[in-house]
Parts: structure tokens; sequence; C-alpha cells
């Protein structure tokens, strides 16, 4: 008997875990080709014709640079330090939280070659990017221009 009654108690804790809430707490029109997503502090990220906008707090910010292609990826781990890579032409972009460039990596012209199909944020100086032609995860850190560990 009390092997049953508790059966039904975790069976009912259970169900009631299991249904979702259809309340709508607010909802934003945005006018973009692409949502990228919200970072910590509120702050929307959204892409349109390859220009990254991020809007928060009454205030727009916007990056583009059309010599760098597509824009592939945005990484929004750290809002502080926003990654950007642009897959055409193999460049990692890190950007501050205006949107302003702080360091541009151009895996191309680094001493040994990497063609670099994804990049985002590892840590405070490095980044996970994924080597296409050894089919594996690497760590670079930027600042060194060098791997650290593959």
């Amino acid at each position: 008997m009390r092997s049953i009654f508790i059966f039904f108690v975790l069976f009912y804790s259970f169900s009631e875990a299991q249904t979702v809430s259809a309340e709508l707490i607010s909802s934003i029109a945005l006018d973009a080709h692409r949502f990228v997503g919200v970072d910590e502090y509120k702050n929307i990220y959204t892409v349109k014709d390859n220009i990254l906008s991020k809007a928060g707090n009454n205030q727009t910010y916007q990056y583009n640079d059309i010599l760098l292609g597509e824009l592939s990826s945005v990484d929004l781990l750290n809002p502080l330090k926003v990654v950007l890579f642009y897959e055409d032409t193999n460049t990692a972009v890190i950007l501050d939280n205006t949107l302003s460039e702080i360091n541009r990596i151009n895996f191309n012209q680094i001493e040994d070659f990497r063609n670099v199909q994804y990049a985002t944020t590892a840590n405070d100086r490095n980044l996970w990017i994924y080597n296409l032609d050894l089919q594996q995860l690497e760590v670079y850190d930027y600042n060194r221009s060098r791997i650290v560990s593959n």
C-alpha cells in the first residue's frame, strides 16, 4: 500500500512538472533577416543585409564590413567581446559591447595556415576554432598568434 501511494505521488509530481505555461511575456517586432540572440543584458542582436545590429536600452549599435563577405556566425557568450566569423574570407572579428572592432584575426595570414570552418569564444584571449583540413577542434590564442592546444 505504501509503495502504491509513493508511486502516485511521484507520478503526479512528474506530470505537474511537464506542464508549460503559454503566457506571453512581451513581444517585439523585428525588421531583420536573421535573429542572432539576446545577451545577458537583454540586448537583442539581429542581422539584416549583412549588418549586425544590437538594440537595447534605447540605443542601437551596428557593425558591418563589406570586404569580409557573408557573416557566417555570431557568438554572444561574452557580450563584452562578441565574436563574428566570416567563413568566406577565413576571418574572425572580435567586437566590444558597442560593436567597435577590438581585434581581427585573418587565418590566411597566420604563420601556420588554418582553413577554419567555425570560430567561437574559448576564454578571455582564446578562440575555439574548427580546423577543416585536420578535422579537429583547436584553441587559438589571438594575442600571441599561435595554437595553444589541439
